[in-house]
């Protein structure tokens, strides 16, 4: 999963990140987000970050993502760009 924050000030967050996947067959909920293979830092302003979602489960036919952050940091505000 690719993950682009936007490049507008003040965009990344530090705040936890989420991802669930919603296919066909089945879903995929709240995988935690936390270690890109592009950046220790994650979710900062402009950068993109590339994670591997490893399941068993078939999801079927990829028809939503849904990210979600916890706030519960400084910075906790987040602009994502784009997710592929």
């Amino acid at each position: 999963v690719h993950v682009k924050t936007s490049d507008e000030i003040g965009s990344g967050t530090d705040s936890t990140v989420k991802l669930s996947l919603i296919g066909s067959n089945d879903n995929l909920k709240d995988l935690v987000l936390d270690k890109s293979e592009h950046n220790k830092n994650l979710f900062e302003s402009g950068k993109l970050d590339v994670f591997k979602v490893n399941s068993l489960t078939n999801i079927g036919k990829l028809k939503k993502i849904v990210l979600k952050i916890e706030e519960n940091k400084t910075f906790s505000s987040w602009k994502c760009d784009s997710v592929k």
